[in-house]
Parts: structure tokens; sequence; C-alpha cells
């Protein structure tokens, strides 16, 4: 197997992943595992994203989802016999921004959202934001268009 070509892939990326068995007659099926488990390569998953092999036994990805994250390999196998490759460990990173073109599926969440807050003037106040993604944001806070200083606690 050729590993992928990138090493930093985003979701909403499209790329192959290719299967470099010998040839033979008949010609050869290629089998895709992810993580051990064989891939159904439908692309009938539930989020009509799923990597589909195509004619030549290459893994087409037409929309890189986190989910897809894993360990992958693939096996060439006719009447005389099987070829297996090894190992190739795709990452798909995800950006902390809410917007995606493709539907039931989230870039990124909120764990906790900054609110609006009203508190006495020198008194302590914490806002919190928290975005899962991966990898894991840097946050920036700002007030009045001026970066601030920020003390974490935990």
């Amino acid at each position: 197997m050729v590993p992928c070509t990138t090493d930093n892939l985003s979701e909403g990326d499209v790329f192959t992943l290719y299967c470099n068995g010998p040839d033979g007659w008949p010609y050869p099926k290629t089998t895709w595992y992810l993580n051990d488990e064989p891939i159904s390569g439908d692309g009938a998953g539930a989020s009509g994203i799923d990597p589909t092999p195509n004619q030549y036994g290459d893994l087409v990805f037409p929309w890189a989802d986190p989910g897809q994250s894993g360990e992958y390999s693939c096996q060439v196998t006719n009447d005389e016999g099987s070829y297996s490759n090894g190992n190739t460990k795709l990452t798909v990173n995800v950006s902390p921004s809410e917007q995606t073109n493709v539907p039931n599926v989230k870039t990124a969440e909120w764990l906790v959202q900054p609110s609006d807050t009203i508190v006495a003037q020198h008194t302590p106040v914490t806002i919190a934001c928290i975005v899962s993604s991966y990898p894991p944001p840097s946050y920036e806070w700002t007030f009045n268009g001026n970066v601030m200083q920020s003390k974490q606690t935990n």
C-alpha cells in the first residue's frame, strides 16, 4: 500500500489510498480494512461520505471525516492466493469552525460557549470557552479589539 501522500488531512479533503498489490489472472479483488475490520465500500454509510473502492481497487474518500481516522490496510485476492500490504495511519484534523458543507457532519462542537455576563465593578469574572477539535485549538481573547492576557486556573 502506498501511504497517504499528505501528513495533514483536514476535514473535507478529497484523497485516495492506493493498494499496490501484484497483478494476476483472474484479476484480483481488493479488500480494504479500517482497524482490522473490512470496509463495505458501498459508500452508503450514515453520513453518505464513506470511502469507496474505485475500479482499480484504490480507496477514494470524497470527503475526509474525523470518523475515518485509523489504521488502513488492503488485501488483494484471486484464485491463486492473496497478498497483504502493511498498514498506513490516517488522521483527519478538525477545524474549530462550525461551518460544514455536508449534512449531518459537524466540523467542531462547542462544549462550553461564552455568553454575555454582567458583574459588579472590581469583581472577578470567569468566561469560559471550550471547543472540541483535532488538533486541540488555541484560544485568544479580545476586548474592544485588543488581545487580553488570560489567566487559567484549574
